[in-house]
């Protein structure tokens, strides 16, 4: 209950934009390589150097746009942000210059690697990582990265997993670190054990991607579709269930009932984010366009057999969405750039979550007289 009353805590916080933000999405659908929030001046504090093995250190504001652009995303469908942990920047840092001084070699970095550290290695296994390489070092956008997670279109691993996106999307999230190092980046996703356990507020039934009225932005190289179902909002594991094993699914263009094909059903029950997860190919969608998408005879863990569905609309023209969005979206709207947070300590959070408690019991003490 502790963890309930310090989820509510984190999401309270009043934005002044909406999840829909307008200047935002026409931002990032351009070439995010090349603006200002790619710069060095921008991007660190202290400067890394690879030659040296020195990870150097992100500025605030490069902080504060990767959390904005994640929470900006997870507002989309109708997710409760996350806080930054800043106990994990060393890690997610070094994470970054491994993946740099070697040339990518994945979540597992071999300890003779190049510019190897405990941490950075631990910082690889626990995070979402990529890196762009084009013969030279380019420092990039932290907004690229967190869309190009989002997306998934080039996913090293297996596209249709969708791995990266599941823990940007990951309901049970409540925390994030960012590092990078000129272009080769790292997200801290899970194993956040130095911090107080909190589970969010979730509301949703299920998370799917593209979802409403979505961004173009997010949808760049035709990446596939996804579905996932929120049975249990208090344990992430007790969503693990073959509910797909019987799913079958239609997009229909709302205009005229004709449904599109669909290919490339893939599902698993793996440990990204939510351990449930269903993807497909759509072939044919076109952009400012409504489809119905339906997932049919999902097998409930109650045995029962539960359809879904809801629109989509891809939005080129970035319009304001028709429709009131969901999940307290009027009260938890989220603001770009992010506010800065203070750095809180594992001590501080404790005292924080043992003053929420307190309130809680003064309150039912109040309410039983």
């Amino acid at each position: 209950m502790v963890s309930r009353i310090l989820a509510l805590v984190f999401a309270s916080v009043v934005f002044s934009q909406s999840a829909w933000a307008t200047s935002l999405w026409h931002e990032v659908g351009h070439d995010r390589a090349t603006s200002p929030y790619a710069s060095a001046r921008f991007l660190y504090a202290s400067r890394p150097d690879v030659q040296t093995c020195n990870p150097g250190a992100l500025s605030q504001k490069a902080k504060d746009r990767a959390l904005a652009v994640m929470n900006q995303i997870r507002a989309l469908h109708g997710l409760a942000p996350v806080r930054y942990s800043y106990l994990y920047d060393q890690s997610v840092q070094e994470a970054a210059l491994i993946q740099v001084a070697n040339g990518y070699p994945g979540h597992h970095p071999s300890s003779s690697a190049r510019c190897y550290t405990t941490a950075g290695a631990e910082g690889s296994r626990t995070s979402n990582i990529s890196g762009f390489s084009n013969g030279t070092l380019q420092d990039g956008d932290p907004a690229r990265d967190v869309v190009k997670w989002t997306n998934d279109a080039f996913n090293r691993s297996l596209v249709a997993a969708a791995g990266h996106r599941r823990w940007i999307l990951n309901p049970f999230t409540a925390y994030m670190s960012y590092g990078q190092v000129h272009g080769y980046d790292a997200q801290k996703t899970f194993d956040f054990d130095h911090e107080p356990a909190v589970t969010p507020l979730i509301t949703v039934d299920y998370v799917a991607f593209p979802y409403e009225r979505y961004p173009a932005a997010l949808m760049e190289d035709d990446p596939p579709w996804s579905f996932s179902v929120v049975e249990d909002k208090t344990d992430r594991w007790k969503n693990k269930h073959p509910y797909f094993q019987l799913a079958t699914v239609t997009v229909t263009r709302v205009s005229d009932s004709t449904r599109l094909p669909v290919g490339k059903l893939y599902m698993d029950m793996k440990s990204h984010g939510l351990p449930n997860f269903l993807s497909w190919q759509v072939q044919g969608w076109e952009y400012d366009t409504p489809y119905q998408v339906t997932i049919w005879n999902v097998a409930m863990q109650s045995r029962q057999l539960r359809s879904y569905s809801y629109q989509v609309v891809i939005d080129r023209m970035s319009q304001p969405p028709a429709i009131p969005r969901t999940v307290q979206r009027e009260q938890d709207e989220l603001r770009f750039p992010a506010r800065q947070q203070k750095v809180m300590t594992r001590e501080a959070r404790e005292r924080e979550a043992w003053a929420a408690a307190r309130a809680k019991k003064r309150l039912e003490q109040a309410t039983r007289r």
